[in-house]
């Protein structure tokens, strides 16, 4: 690198570089974390390692520390996103650095490492020792229609939000590869693309979509054990076909297919990846950092 570049990690506490960050992310992928960071969901969670030009950030890889349960053991990986270089930055290797400073710190410390890619950069992280890895989605026909209705809850106050967050934390798990302490990442969808998006069935909170007939189910929190019939019953008469974001625990009368994420690859590496197709699952898509 130029003597005039640096590398800063772990600074989301620093209101400059954050700001300067945000404004990378904005022209790169449009997206801003400021609301993120300032309901204290940004915190050890998610760690950009960028590349510094004086005081302005031209390149970034962030790290995300994951914790899944599978089969009754934990998995301890790293996702990888949030990958850009600023364009007048490009062609520099400047990704590379960034992502051998953080192999080094956290290559021993997990089972493996993920990241989902658009597909402009395919070519790219083989280079890294990551390969492209097949996930499947599962879905059903059903019969809605249920005693009980899925009520939508806005997370438009900070009290609805505090509910919301509870609720994940008291859950049980709910479907296999689940993501322990996910209310940070849940909440960077909840408290924006998907603040819509969040219901309540009695005291089972869903964050689901509906198009018509279907039903995408991404999330569902609960202290109890759940069933998933009643959880798609509660949408109403009108769906015809329920499809999961996560890997049911019964696999039983659901239909698993290649996931049709557009414009999005899986790419895995480290010894978890060895049974990763060989189950059809997939992650669940709110662990996407």
């Amino acid at each position: 690198m130029k003597e005039t570049y640096c590398i800063r990690k772990a600074y989301q506490e620093e209101a400059a570089l954050r700001a300067s960050f945000n404004r990378l992310a904005g022209r790169v992928f449009g997206l801003n974390f400021e609301d993120w960071y300032q309901g204290g969901y940004w915190k050890e969670n998610y760690i950009p390692y960028s590349v510094l030009d004086g005081d302005e950030i031209i390149a970034n890889v962030s790290a995300s520390p994951m914790r899944f349960l599978h089969d009754g053991k934990i998995l301890n990986l790293i996702q990888l996103g949030t990958v850009m270089t600023d364009d007048d930055y490009r062609n520099q290797g400047l990704i590379r650095v960034l992502m051998e400073e953080i192999d080094s710190d956290w290559g021993k410390k997990t089972d493996g490492a993920f990241l989902f890619a658009n597909d402009r950069v395919l070519n790219l992280y083989p280079k890294f020792g990551f390969r492209p890895a097949a996930e499947y989605e599962y879905y059903k026909e059903v019969c809605g229609g249920s005693k009980l209705n899925a009520e939508q809850i806005l997370m438009d106050t900070r009290e609805r939000q505090q509910l919301f967050v509870d609720a994940i934390r008291n859950s049980l798990p709910s479907h296999d590869l689940w993501l322990l302490d996910p209310e940070r990442i849940v909440m960077f969808y909840a408290s924006s693309f998907l603040s819509r998006n969040v219901y309540r069935i009695g005291e089972v909170y869903v964050i689901a979509e509906t198009n018509g007939e279907n039903l995408f189910i991404s999330a569902v929190f609960s202290k109890d054990p759940i069933d998933l019939e009643e959880v798609t019953a509660a949408f109403g008469k009108e769906i015809k076909c329920a499809v999961l974001g996560f890997t049911p625990f019964s696999k039983t009368g659901w239909t698993a297919r290649p996931g049709t994420h557009e414009d999005t690859t899986l790419f895995v590496k480290g010894p978890f990846s060895a049974f990763f197709e060989s189950e059809e699952i997939q992650f669940p898509v709110l662990s996407h950092a």
